[in-house]
Order: C-alpha cells, then structure tokens, then sequence
C-alpha cells in the first residue's frame, strides 16, 4: 500500500527535525512520537532547546518527565482490573 502524501510528509518532517505537527480532531492526540519511532523512524537531530539547557537543567526536565509518567501509570488500572471492567 502506498503512504499517502500527508503521511510522508509527517514521516519526512519528523526525521529531518523530530517534530512533528498535531492537527485538530485527530485520533492520536499525543501518540505521533510513539507511532513514529515505534515504526523505527528516528529523528536524524534532536531538538535545538536541548542545546540550551545546562546538563542539570536537562537532567531536571528529564526527571519531572519520568515523575508525571510514573504518577499516570500508578493511576492506571492494571490489565486484570481493566479486563474486568469491560467484561460486565
């Protein structure tokens, strides 16, 4: 199947810049990087902020991303709790 021209310019936009454009409406709200590097597609750069961070800066940002990460999964029911609550 050929990869419409709106996907391959997502595709092309994150490897040359790691970004990439969240439109409204869209069915992945925040999953583009997943998808995109879960298909092994990996940015050739990283972003320009993190140049311009000192390394206890980007180690602080890095830390309060693995908290907010860790605080959401604790949240989460897990698979059994899950599985059930669907099956009623």
């Amino acid at each position: 199947m050929d990869i419409p021209d709106t996907l391959k310019a997502r595709m092309e936009l994150f490897k040359n810049t790691g970004r990439f454009v969240q439109k409204r409406n869209e069915i992945f709200v925040d999953s583009w990087l997943q998808v995109m590097i879960g298909q092994g597609l990996v940015p050739d750069v990283h972003h320009s902020l993190a140049d311009e961070l000192t390394e206890g800066e980007l180690q602080s940002f890095l830390t309060q991303i693995e908290s907010d990460i860790q605080t959401k999964v604790q949240q989460l029911p897990t698979h059994g709790e899950y599985l059930k609550s669907i099956s009623r």
